[in-house]
């Protein structure tokens, strides 16, 4: 099996990559694009469309298309099935607005794992015309915030589709995976900030990044804030143009306000990459064409108040996690949104000591780290494998012969996530005779020493003078594999350390 995916679904877009030999690209969908609408219309009972044929026929079939899928899934009390509702031309039938209704002369009704399925099902026609094989094994992303019964219907509806679902990850942790963040070197104490502003959402999160182990610090969601809200500054601008060139209000109409979205959205994705500064649409009301002009500097002043307020998140998850703009050391931008590049220079701004990465397409960053995983899991998702193993006890050193360092180092805190390892750096000296190494079970640092148990006692001798490097590699089963490594000789020592009848995983 030499192919393997990563499925990226959001509001607005969905993105599929596929990793083969080595390499790691995003596929294109028929109609050459690399991200596809999450839009379903249907045209008859028996007959549909997904993509970017369903975003177009919007304003001639609105009442039977279905947009926002992913605000759907996650619709987990009345309040929001009503403002889904207040959004959408559609019914929701049963607990939860778990059944969608049709209406214009089509009586059908979907739950929202079919819905899914149909559009994961037009995300595998894209995989296997590119990959054309029987098997598809796939991770697919989500958001941190979905519950499992959530996670669980986005699992049956990939699988109805037809791949081979390996993992379900979360979306800022395959954001990091694409930039390969703490997987090429060991980067200790680094932490990371994952900014995704998509088409109706945005999320801030913070990582732990500790040799190859992600930890999320903290993660803020805003609703209902992102890219819309940038086309409804270019809607608004155009309708006033447009009623002051012509004095008629474009708003009056829902499918002249249709086609006038499609061409805001269109201006949002080329005014920065193109001579053209112009809104256009042919038709928009009463036959006259739409034909406005916005500068690049008028477009920024537009969405200037907009881009403001998405500092008030990043600000939230500093403060929950306890951390300063100076502590991020990385930044990752994700969503649709932050192509935008007056976005790109305020969180350049803001984060002025922070490396900054944009340099993978922000709308499929997360599908390409979803990819790059795929290829590191062996095998399908099963109940029993949901599992986390975790640290169930303290893991401490007290290191003898250096003068320089604390009797005790907390080494792994109780939960934390195994396998991992952890590595500490020495200084030997002309006056160091040998160092002595004690594992132990608990942290001497707060608790009683009765509370403490020796799991196992290392010593070094004969060591030459410089640094040396121990690493303690804490595996799944509990056990700790440990290497010494003289930096002056290269020379590298080792020993296994069973743990403990009490010691392990949870």
């Amino acid at each position: 099996m030499s192919c393997y995916f990563g499925l990226y679904f959001g509001n607005t877009n969905m993105c599929l990559a596929m990793h083969k030999d080595s390499q790691t690209e995003v596929l294109a969908n028929a109609a050459g694009y690399r991200v596809t609408p999450s839009v379903i219309a249907f045209l008859n009972e028996t007959e549909k469309v997904v993509g970017l044929d369903a975003k177009q026929a919007m304003h001639k079939n609105a009442a039977n298309t279905i947009t926002d899928i992913k605000d759907l899934l996650q619709n987990s009390d009345e309040t929001d099935v009503n403002d889904f509702e207040l959004k959408s031309p559609h019914k929701l039938n049963g607990k939860n607005g778990t059944k969608l209704d049709l209406e214009k002369n089509i009586s059908l009704q979907y739950t929202v794992s079919e819905i899914l399925t149909i559009l994961f099902t037009a995300m595998k026609e894209i995989a296997r015309s590119h990959s054309h094989e029987d098997v598809y094994p796939t991770v697919l992303t989500v958001p941190i915030s979905f519950t499992s019964t959530q996670r669980q219907q986005v699992k049956k509806a990939a699988t109805d589709a037809g791949f081979q679902l390996l993992r379900i990850i979360n979306e800022p942790a395959a954001a990091a995976l694409a930039y390969g963040i703490g997987q090429e070197s060991n980067d200790s104490n680094s932490k990371c900030l994952v900014f995704r502003m998509g088409g109706t959402s945005l999320d801030v999160t913070i990582l732990q990044v500790s040799n190859g182990m992600y930890t999320v610090l903290s993660t803020v969601q805003k609703k209902n804030f992102g890219g819309h809200l940038i086309t409804d500054a270019i809607v608004n601008f155009c309708s006033s143009e447009f009623q002051r060139q012509y004095k008629v209000d474009i708003k009056e109409s829902k499918r002249s306000l249709i086609k006038l979205r499609s061409a805001a959205e269109h201006y949002k994705h080329v005014v920065h990459s193109s001579i053209n500064e112009r809104c256009q649409a042919e038709s928009v009301y009463d036959g006259i064409d739409l034909n406005i002009s916005i500068s690049k500097a008028r477009f920024d002043s537009l969405i200037h108040n907009t881009l403001q307020q998405c500092l008030d998140p990043i600000n939230e998850a500093l403060n929950c996690a306890s951390l300063s703009i100076a502590n991020i050391n990385k930044v990752i931008l994700a969503g649709g949104s932050c192509k935008i590049p007056k976005l790109q220079q305020l969180i350049s701004n803001t984060f002025y000591s922070a490396n900054v990465l944009s340099s993978i397409n922000p709308d499929e960053v997360i599908a390409v780290g979803a990819a790059k995983q795929a290829t590191l899991v062996s095998h399908s998702i099963e109940d029993e494998n949901c599992f986390i193993n975790l640290l169930s006890q303290d893991l401490s050193i007290k290191i003898t012969g250096i003068s320089d360092r604390p009797d005790y180092l907390l080494l792994c805190s109780k939960g934390t996530i195994i396998p991992t390892i952890i590595t500490e750096t020495f200084r030997v000296t002309e006056d160091t005779e040998s160092i002595k190494v004690e594992i132990l079970e608990g942290n001497p640092s707060v608790q009683d020493d009765e509370a403490t148990s020796l799991i196992a006692v290392l010593t070094m001798s004969n060591l030459p003078v410089g640094e040396i490097h121990i690493s303690f590699h804490i595996r799944s089963d509990g056990s700790i594999f440990v290497t010494c490594k003289d930096c002056a000789s290269k020379d590298v020592g080792s020993a296994t350390v069973v743990p403990p009848r009490n010691q392990g995983c949870t």
